[in-house]
């Protein structure tokens, strides 16, 4: 359907030449778009062949609003998760706890610190938002989980119900 697609988009004609090169500079822009796209695949392709990094990357994959690319820019940015003695370190690490302005006996919280790495930050709220809705394992999400070690799959439902209980309560 995209080759059929591409076919239709190269036979157009214009009737003012000026339009015509206009179609053929976005044609070009798309082309080289779809290049650097395959670059960028291929690079994720080698990365991916690390073992290291290839299994946090799996195991990250079960869990619901992460595939590839996700799952790498986390294992990457993150590093290795367990020099984190806790869940709250990490967040506060990322920026994701909330900024607190005291005085005295005041004590005011406000919006996170959006301190630390902002890509990582970004990748993680991106996922959160797949835990609004009722806890389900989709036909993707399974074919992801497809040999995956039970522990780590049996981990990922637990944290479905858990972040769809925490969203309803705030």
């Amino acid at each position: 359907m995209v080759e059929t697609h591409e076919t239709w988009l190269r036979a157009q004609t214009w009737p003012l030449p000026a339009l015509d090169q206009t179609h053929r500079a976005y044609l070009r822009a798309v082309e080289e778009t779809m290049a650097r796209l395959r670059d960028v695949e291929a690079d994720l392709r080698t990365l991916l062949a690390l073992e290291p990094l290839r299994a946090r990357v799996e195991r990250l994959r079960c869990f619901r609003g992460i595939d590839d690319l996700t799952a790498l820019t986390i294992a990457a940015e993150l590093g290795d998760a367990r020099r984190f003695g806790t869940a709250p370190s990490v967040m506060a690490d990322v920026g994701l706890v909330p900024s607190e302005h005291s005085s005295g006996s005041k004590r005011a919280q406000g919006a996170i610190t959006k301190t630390g790495n902002a890509h990582l930050r970004r990748v993680l709220v991106e996922s959160a938002w797949h835990y609004r809705h009722h806890p389900v394992v989709s036909a993707a999400l399974r074919a992801r989980q497809r040999g995956a070690p039970a522990p780590v799959i049996a981990q990922a439902w637990t944290a479905q119900q858990r972040l769809l209980r925490r969203a309803r309560q705030m």
